[in-house]
């Protein structure tokens, strides 16, 4: 009988300190300065497209000036809606107190920020940010003027802040686009077509 030969992995690790042994008498010293380059650079461009931002959506309470994060239901069906550029976005379905409500996206032509309306003329103001998913916190700017709205800019002394402590489960992706339509040309000649029979 054969005894089968233990199979040895050809890919062994490198230490730092043994890499320059290695070079030593390999190749030239452009192509081991073009290396080492190349190396240095690899992890970082890797890391930089791995993580994709995504988007948060919120509202605040215009009475109480607190801060609540939509449901991943709720801010997928708004980011559906704000990638397709819809208007309004009605958040029956959800139940809650999101039951009766609208929200209302505006335009991308006009500078109206979001909001969130009700059945019984309740308005809060509505956010979305973009962040990276490793995000542990948000800090969202608000304002008393006849009631608590965001404001994108922080003004000392005018605008206090709100932190909000994210769990992660909160972001959603932009929903994936859809696939082309099929051309509405390619048509069917049934003159082409010949019976078996003949």
């Amino acid at each position: 009988m054969n005894k089968a030969k233990p199979i040895v992995s050809r890919i062994q690790l490198i230490d730092p300190e043994e890499e320059e042994e290695w070079w030593k008498g390999r190749g030239s010293l452009a192509v081991k300065e073009a290396s080492r380059v190349d190396r240095r650079f690899a992890s970082e461009i890797a890391e930089k497209n791995a993580v994709k931002p995504q988007a948060l959506w919120f509202c605040l309470d215009s009475m109480t000036g607190e801060v609540a994060l939509y449901s991943r239901a709720a801010a997928t069906r708004l980011e559906g809606a704000f990638t397709n550029n819809r208007a309004t976005v009605p958040m029956a379905g959800l139940g809650g107190t999101l039951e009766d409500a609208i929200v209302h996206l505006g335009t991308k032509h006009d500078n109206v920020n979001p909001v969130q309306k009700s059945l019984e003329g309740g308005q809060m103001d509505v956010r979305r940010l973009k962040i990276k998913p490793e995000a542990t916190e948000i800090c969202v700017n608000v304002v008393w003027e006849d009631g608590w709205h965001i404001v994108d800019t922080a003004v000392p002394g005018t605008t206090e802040e709100r932190h909000i402590v994210l769990q992660g489960t909160e972001m959603v992706r932009p929903p994936t686009p859809p696939l082309p339509p099929l051309n509405p040309d390619r048509r069917l000649s049934t003159n082409c077509l010949r019976h078996w029979g003949e």
